[in-house]
């Protein structure tokens, strides 16, 4: 039997980064995030062996996808805890396309789908926010009307702006709670009037919809230019990725956003990228609200007013800049973890702690946590290290590199031999100690490194 499904969560993935071709790169992507200890959003992708099954016959699909579609639900209810179509405690999916070369803006997304006017008032008590929920909801139904139902946007769009008159406000962060009920009513009555059915309340048929959406927007005019612009067969298919819902317009302490470890536009090895407060992504990438710079060093090069993340949640700013921090920026996502040297390895791990509370009383133990790296490297490796020290840390390191011995506040040589002959304590003290032990092997070597 046929695998359609690859399954991807809570550290665990079926797929790889070398399953490019089959899962896309963003469900390799995805994969590969999970086999290195990243936490991502559990999920599913739809292999684009499916989309090319999907065109070869008269847009249907393997018979086995509908069974090997609800185990991969399974899987994802049991690691986030709520069930699709729940109406107490409802998942909630986003629904993206994934081809193997990267094609931005040319096919479709859905998210927050699962809502309907039962599970809308489940997200609510939950979450203990009508406001969030019927947001949620009001997006949701206008991103299923545009992308899977075919509605101009724009008129969902004013629908929104009239309601905004009424209420006397410009902005959509001021729309309140009752205001997207009523928005809410007026989406799903302008669905029943353009297709003549009522909104599909059915999450299962939702997500095939949904599912249909993302297959067919790979045979959809823009995407068909964009592939003969850049080469990219029509054999190659779109996977399509499932995820769980994470929200970034729950309030004023979530946002959404995109990072870059080099600026796009110049090059420059800095931090750069943008985000938005209580928005989800489709704000920061359809221009409906102007992005805010994620680092003050950005927003006072572009002269901008508004709160960089960095000044306004520097909670999340920290372990985002902590993964660049610790010299991951060049390691590819698309990297197979078996392929991490030891150092790469070990800075995944280590940015992931540095990204929690620094208590100032904790003990780091790493072991030859240079191995595989550029000597630019392991100065950056270094300057994390002296900076966990200065806060009150203590860090252990079983190393070779004589760039990281010469920097130790303390070292103990025990000799180059292993087995019967190695253990045996040669000298301790400070590198200038070191190399005055006419014993020690490596005070000859750290002998020069020192002057």
């Amino acid at each position: 039997m046929n695998k359609w499904v690859y399954n991807f969560g809570a550290g665990n993935a079926e797929g790889d980064a070398s399953h490019k071709n089959l899962l896309g790169g963003k469900g390799a992507n995805l994969a590969e995030m999970n086999n290195i200890g990243i936490p991502v959003p559990p999920g599913l992708t739809i292999t684009t062996e499916v989309c090319n099954y999907y065109y070869d016959n008269s847009q249907e699909y393997p018979k086995e996808l509908d069974d090997q579609l609800n185990v991969a639900l399974k899987n994802i209810e049991k690691i986030t805890g709520m069930l699709f179509g729940d109406p107490k405690r409802p998942l909630l999916l986003s629904v993206r396309s994934g081809a193997r070369a990267s094609m931005p803006g040319m096919m479709d997304t859905v998210l927050n789908l699962g809502l309907n006017d039962d599970t809308v008032e489940g997200l609510a008590t939950e979450s203990g926010d009508e406001r969030f929920a019927y947001d949620s909801y009001r997006r949701f139904i206008q991103m299923y009307g545009d992308v899977v139902l075919e509605i101009d946007s724009l008129e969902f769009e004013e629908i929104i702006e009239n309601q905004k008159e009424i209420d006397h406000i410009t902005l959509d962060t001021e729309v309140t709670a009752q205001s997207w009920k009523v928005i809410c009513k007026k989406f799903k009555d302008l669905v029943k009037e353009k297709t003549g059915n009522v909104f599909p309340q059915e999450p299962v048929k939702q997500l095939w919809g949904a599912i249909s959406a993302v297959f067919n927007s790979w045979m959809n005019q823009r995407a068909i230019t964009y592939r003969k612009l850049n080469d990219i067969p029509q054999s190659w298919g779109t996977a399509v990725n499932v995820q769980a819902m994470v929200f970034g317009n729950m309030g004023e302490d979530c946002c959404t956003g995109v990072a870059f470890t080099r600026n796009p536009s110049t090059g420059e090895n800095s931090f750069y990228g943008e985000y938005l407060i209580n928005a989800q992504g489709e704000d920061v990438v359809a221009g409906i609200r102007t992005p805010q710079n994620l680092t003050i060093k950005e927003k006072e090069e572009q002269n901008s007013d508004a709160l960089s993340m960095e000044e306004s949640i520097p909670q999340i700013y920290k372990k985002l800049a902590t993964l660049k921090e610790v010299g991951l920026s060049y390691v590819k996502l698309g990297q197979a973890a078996n392929t991490l040297s030891g150092g790469e390895a070990q800075r995944v791990k280590l940015s992931k702690e540095l990204s929690k509370r620094d208590t100032g009383n904790t003990l780091y133990i790493l072991d030859e946590p240079t191995t595989g790296l550029h000597f630019y490297d392991i100065q950056m490796l270094m300057d994390v290290l002296n900076k966990l020290v200065n806060k009150g840390n203590s860090v252990i390191v079983i190393e070779h590199n004589l760039d990281v011995i010469k920097l130790a506040d303390h070292i103990i040589d025990i000799g180059m031999e292993g087995g019967k002959k190695g253990g045996e304590v040669l000298c301790k003290g400070t590198p200038e100690q070191i190399v005055k032990n006419k014993k020690s092997y490596t005070a000859k070597f750290l002998q020069k490194e020192l002057h």
